[in-house]
This record gives C-alpha cells, structure tokens and sequence, in this order.
C-alpha cells in the first residue's frame, strides 16, 4: 500500500528518494482527536494505516512533547500566512525556551560540580588532618610501649630483689633454728 498524505489539498505521497517524513496518526485517542480536529475534515473517520507528511509540520518533524508547536500538525492548505508565521514564532520562542533550559540545567550541573570540587577539597584536607592525627597517636602508642617496657622490666627487677630477700631471711632463719 502506498503512504499518501490524509490532509484536504495535500498530494504527497511517500517516496524511498524523498526526505519527507510521513507519520502515521497517533493512537492515542486525545491525541488523535487533536490531529483530526486540525485537519478540518468533516465527517471524516481515518482508519489505523492514515499517514500525514511533515510538511504540516513547522520544523517539518512532529514532536511528542506536547508543548512542542509539532505535537499537532498545524500548517494546511486553509492556514493563513499570518497563522504560519504565528507558528513559526511559536516554534522559535520554543527552541529558545528550550536553551535557556538546557543553558540552565547546564549551570545547574555546574554548580553541582563545583560544589562537589569544594567538598573534594574539604574531604582532601580532612583526610590530611586524619593522617596527622594518626601520625601522632601512633608516636604516642610507641612511647607508651616503651614505658611499659620500662615498668615491667623494672618490676621484674624488683621482684626479683624482693625474692632474693626473701629467701635470704627464710634461709638465715632456717640457719638460726638449724644452729639453736
């Protein structure tokens, strides 16, 4: 079957040479009520396989953002110059609203980006801080050992020269009670 534009006076028809773009009507039935209301056909029920070319289409595409002059077709044989312009102005004011979006979302990012230098940096310093405390905990834990070392080596010491006496005495007892 042939693709032939459905619009009143409209006599393309779809060609692999071509670069018109031919679209099918929407199945959505909002949508499509949409498209057929433009169209001003009257008494007219399109079936499943009705096609439309993009050149009732400003930007010559339709579009699936319904805020997009191209969601419904709008440039007909009926449509006045002063309609045309009205929606390629309408289109124009569109794509620039769309950069200042995207212009926006854009310093939006950067600012995230930013942000997440500025965090980077603080995470950075922090982490540096982090070290230097562990740097000094660890000389701390080193000197601690040594004094515990010291401590105990010295309690060993002491113990032992504590024993000593102790046997010395229990010994010149035992000597003292042997003797009597």
């Amino acid at each position: 079957m042939v693709k032939s534009c459905c619009a009143t006076d409209c006599t393309n028809r779809y060609s692999k040479k071509s670069e018109l773009s031919f679209y099918r009507l929407p199945k959505n039935k909002e949508r499509r009520i949409k498209w057929i209301t433009a169209m001003r056909r009257n008494n007219w029920n399109p079936g499943s396989e009705t096609w439309i070319c993009g050149f009732h289409f400003v930007s010559g595409k339709k579009s699936d953002d319904p805020l997009h002059p191209d969601y419904v077709p709008s440039i007909f044989s009926f449509t006045s110059t002063a309609d045309q312009n009205l929606a390629v102005n309408n289109l124009e004011k569109y794509l620039r609203s769309q950069e200042v979006c995207k212009k926006r979302h854009v310093r939006a990012r950067a600012v995230e980006v930013q942000d997440t230098e500025v965090q980077t940096e603080e995470t950075h310093n922090d982490i540096s801080s982090l070290h230097e405390q562990i740097k000094s905990l660890n000389t701390e834990c080193q000197s601690l050992r040594e004094k515990v070392h010291k401590l105990e080596s010295e309690l060993n010491t002491t113990a032992l020269v504590l024993i000593t006496m102790i046997v010395k005495r229990c010994f010149t007892k035992t000597d003292a009670v042997i003797n009597t």
